[in-house]
């Protein structure tokens, strides 16, 4: 197996090589910019600490933090209207955590190594999980392809990927399918007419990964009746942008069976499905490992900056001239890496992504790599957002992201990445069945109009809510007002400008 080498700025130091299939115990391998210090005392303290001391002081801050939620919401009511009391506490607690943990603390990036790691148990979600990778040839070419059309081939990045005399790479991922439409099929089923999903899990592009995410994929799976392929790509603290873009191209390729446009040299790019990594021996491959799905097929999803990667994806496929999948859905997208939308400001309250300024500012300065933040390639919202498939945005309208949708359905109430299966709304079910609607109406099967549609689901608690172009948004009595539209005519102007939201 090759190595992969993360090469820095000539004012970085070394950086030590990483496995092409799984990251190596150092941790992170990139060049970081200066850290600030955490905003409140009580976070200093506490990351000045040792680790297990910091952990104590941690808990019993969110014991304090739940503790006065909880009678709070009991004396004087919730923070939103519709919110019960379970709501109240799970919002609370993860609140909390962020708060504890601002990206910059000195225990934080420890932590978040071991939050990647996390496997959901398998009581927690009925689906059956096949472990795979895709194996990508001639990396090199990959990334130089990718950065031209993202328009940073000529731009001085702080770190680079050293891909030289590496023939090939491999990119891990899972199959996860739902019980309920049986086991995972065949290579055979390719030729059938069921929807194959690509997910791109979020995690603010440096945390999390497929395995903590089985909960919102197999709800997914069931909601689509569709296999769900979820990459494993690579985090910006040991993949510096656009890695994970590579990555995520590199998924589609060997799902479609399509090859990038060859180089001066003549050698074509491609990307396929390895052997399975966790089927018994002679057992038969799951869906795509031989056979290439059409376009027509696959849809795209993402949550948080797995809908940023998301956007980014269509935008390089666009660049590349190759065919679009059927659709692309964008859970609560974290879009605008500048962070100047109202929603970030207006909902920080209300939603539990209530990170430390300072850290957020400098964890974008890592994800940027480099580049400015406002960059289309960093930043998607600023991008060209016609000519791009069909699009279903859903968030919160208490997320502080909700304006970096481009047409959103704003759930009433709801904050960040509300579709998991914490049991702290019903509006997270109905989400579900509005993506499964989504892939029927733009599926193999269903008949429409070539040009880009965009529809958007928001929640008005979200700080991500402000990322929308158009919003639908899902009132009290949760009856819905769809609004579709052209995403070449209306998205035009979508960075600079938010359409008025429909509640539903």
């Amino acid at each position: 197996m090759h190595n992969q080498h993360t090469k820095q700025s000539p004012s970085a130091a070394a950086c030590t090589p990483r496995s092409a299939f799984r990251p190596s115990p150092s941790y992170p391998l990139i060049a970081l910019p200066p850290a600030p210090p955490p905003s409140t005392m009580l976070g200093k303290l506490s990351h000045s600490l040792p680790l297990p001391m910091h952990l104590a002081l941690a808990s019993a801050s969110t014991a304090a933090s739940v503790s006065t939620a909880v009678l709070s919401h009991m004396l004087d009511g919730p923070v939103r209207s519709s919110w019960n009391l379970l709501t109240t506490l799970t919002h609370a607690a993860m609140k909390s955590v962020m708060v504890n943990h601002p990206p910059q603390g000195r225990h934080s990036l420890g932590i978040v190594r071991l939050a990647t790691q996390f496997s959901v148990p398998a009581f927690m979600f009925d689906a059956s999980v096949e472990q795979t990778s895709v194996l990508v040839r001639h990396p090199e070419q990959v990334s130089a392809l990718v950065k031209e059309a993202l328009d940073v081939a000529q731009q001085p990045l702080t770190n680079t990927v050293d891909y030289a005399g590496m023939h090939t790479r491999y990119v891990p991922g899972e199959w996860v399918r739902h019980k309920s439409l049986g086991p995972l099929p065949a290579d055979s089923v390719a030729a059938s007419d069921e929807p194959v999903i690509l997910y791109l899990h979020g995690g603010a592009h440096i945390f999390m990964s497929p395995r903590t995410h089985r909960v919102i994929t197999s709800k997914i799976s069931q909601a689509c009746g569709a296999s769900v392929f979820a990459a494993d790509y690579r985090l910006a603290l040991d993949g510096p942008f656009p890695s994970a873009i590579e990555d995520a191209l590199a998924c589609y390729l060997a799902l479609t069976g399509l090859s990038l446009p060859t180089d001066d040299s003549g050698i074509a790019c491609q990307a396929s499905f390895r052997a399975s990594q966790s089927r018994p021996s002679g057992a038969a491959p799951a869906i795509g490992h031989h056979r290439p799905v059409s376009p027509s097929r696959i849809f795209v999803m993402g949550d948080s900056s797995g809908g940023c990667l998301s956007l980014q994806l269509m935008q390089t496929l666009k660049s590349l001239n190759l065919p679009m999948p059927a659709g692309i859905a964008m859970l609560s997208p974290f879009l605008d890496h500048e962070i100047k939308s109202a929603s970030f400001h207006n909902n920080w309250n209300s939603d539990f992504l209530s990170l430390d300024l300072d850290g957020i500012d400098w964890a974008m300065k890592i994800y940027a790599n480099g580049l400015p933040r406002g960059h289309p390639a960093i930043s998607p919202l600023n991008g060209k957002l016609w000519g791009l498939p069909p699009m279903l945005i859903q968030s919160g309208d208490s997320e502080v992201v909700t304006d970096d949708a481009v047409e959103l359905q704003i759930y009433k109430d709801m904050f960040h990445v509300f579709h998991s299966d914490i049991p702290v709304h019903p509006q997270s079910s109905d989400a579900m069945d509005r993506i499964g609607q989504f892939v029927r109406t733009f599926g193999p099967s269903a008949e429409r109009d070539v040009d880009s549609a965009v529809s958007v689901d928001s929640s008005e608690t979200s700080s991500d809510t402000d990322d929308a172009a158009s919003v639908s948004t899902p009132s009290s009595s949760r009856t819905r007002a769809t609004h579709t539209s052209h995403c070449k005519d209306t998205c035009r102007h979508a960075a600079s400008s938010i359409l008025r939201a429909h509640q539903i």
